[in-house]
């Protein structure tokens, strides 16, 4: 684990906002873990507020006051660049942390920022990462390999980096093509039309909801692409955000 876990009061409290509280989930489970073994108390505050994890801000917030003095100190995980964008120092430790994000991103290690903060006023510290690895379930290479040999063309399309989306489509025997999915933004790239980016893509990374929309929309818009046409298109996904591209796909 490459967080780091601070003596002073703002020692990582973050994980009194997430575990134990509210019902944890494995990822928060590992981190209340590994607090508590480098002897951390998890009940030295009481959360107070709580901002939960949503698709545009991609972080959570917690407000938590210590229970020995009262003083309030504020915690918030989630994508690390967002971490690094909401700190005081950002431009100071962008750098640093971008080779950091971008090394664990070739190793297939998605990353997670947390920051905190002492007081209402305080200003935001960005506190570390925290690489984690969410291999594919046990079936998908199969499921995906039995789709390709019936013809069909699978995307991927994931809020991690392209870097990571690269990674685990090599595992799971897919093709390397991956954008930015601020490229379907765009009606051109360099020229050429976003319709046969999107069409000639194996996967769109850093996506977000609007992203997967519009994606399906394009695919859907193509009458006579490099790969013919009309497309019948199928999406699936059991997020909330995947809600807007599973109406209108096929």
């Amino acid at each position: 684990c490459c967080v780091k876990f601070p003596t002073h009061f703002g020692s990582f409290f973050f994980f009194q906002a997430e575990a134990g509280i509210r019902d944890p989930d494995a990822i928060d489970k590992c981190m209340a873990e590994a607090a508590e073994s480098q002897g951390i108390d998890l009940n030295e505050f009481e959360e107070t507020k709580f901002i939960p994890f949503n698709p545009t801000d991609k972080r959570t917030e917690a407000r938590l006051v210590s229970k020995k003095d009262g003083s309030v100190v504020y915690a918030s995980k989630g994508a690390p660049q967002v971490m690094i964008d909401i700190a005081y120092n950002a431009d100071e430790i962008r750098e640093e942390q971008d080779k950091i994000i971008d090394d664990f991103a070739r190793r297939g290690l998605r990353a997670i920022g947390v920051s905190t903060k002492e007081g209402e006023d305080g200003k935001w510290e960005f506190m570390g990462l925290i690489p984690l690895l969410d291999p594919p379930r046990h079936d998908t290479k199969k499921t995906i390999e039995a789709a390709i040999r019936l013809g069909v063309s699978v995307k991927m399309i994931t809020g991690d980096q392209v870097a990571i989306g690269k990674e685990t489509a090599l595992r799971l025997g897919m093709g390397m093509n991956f954008h930015n999915a601020a490229v379907v933004r765009s009606e051109f790239v360099d020229g050429i039309p976003i319709a046969d980016i999107v069409e000639q893509a194996d996967g769109f990374g850093e996506v977000f909801p609007e992203d997967k929309y519009a994606v399906v929309e394009t695919l859907r818009a193509i009458k006579n692409g490099p790969f013919g046409g009309p497309h019948v298109v199928g999406m699936t996904g059991d997020g909330v955000n995947d809600a807007p591209a599973l109406k209108v796909a096929d």
